[in-house]
């Protein structure tokens, strides 16, 4: 079909061997699989990259601030997002180098979230944001999201995602966490 319309429009078809990673064909469906089955490194292996989300930095409820960890509220407005949960994150667009962080990609059901919105607290970090495009690296998955029973509850949970963020990037950097980041070397 193709080859027909080339014909008739005078243009050249050349057929070419699909590309493979891990003996599977790399296509956009398939990169979006590897994303929806928390398989990063496949992705990324697909792509070439690792799986960025890019935004202007917006206002929100601040209900994160409140409890001690601010974030930075990226609208995914019409765009589909092919994850959702919590991860480990490289932040891009702030600083010279990148900035560690935890995010969540989703409704917020706790706080009664209706759209879709990247959510990014950065470690140690104390500086306006706001109108800041920036890029969000998804290093590792935490977990899903999950509706909790209280804001206390998700506060508890939120202090435990962080946590475990700041173990997972340092043991990706190989670098010795520092004691006044609430974190015990053992």
């Amino acid at each position: 079909m193709l080859e027909a319309a080339g014909k008739r429009h005078g243009f050249t078809v050349v057929s070419t061997q699909s590309f493979c990673v891990s003996q599977q064909r790399v296509s956009s469906t398939a990169i979006r699989q590897a994303l929806a089955n928390d398989e990063l490194a496949l992705a990324e292996s697909m792509l070439g990259r690792p799986f960025a989300i890019s935004g202007r930095v917006s206002h929100g409820r601040k209900l994160g601030r409140t409890i001690g960890f601010p974030t930075a509220n990226v609208p995914l407005k019409r765009r589909v997002s092919p994850v959702s949960g919590v991860y480990a994150v490289d932040v891009y667009g702030v600083a010279a180098t990148p900035l560690p962080g935890v995010a969540n990609v989703g409704r917020r059901p706790t706080v009664n979230g209706v759209r879709r919105q990247l959510e990014v607290h950065l470690f140690d970090f104390q500086s306006d944001l706001y109108g800041a495009q920036i890029e969000v690296v998804l290093r590792h998955k935490l977990r899903d999201e999950i509706k909790f029973e209280s804001f206390s509850a998700l506060q508890a949970q939120i202090e435990r995602d962080a946590q475990s963020a700041r173990v997972w990037l340092a043991e990706r950097n190989n670098v010795q966490l520092r004691p006044s980041n609430g974190i015990e070397n053992q």
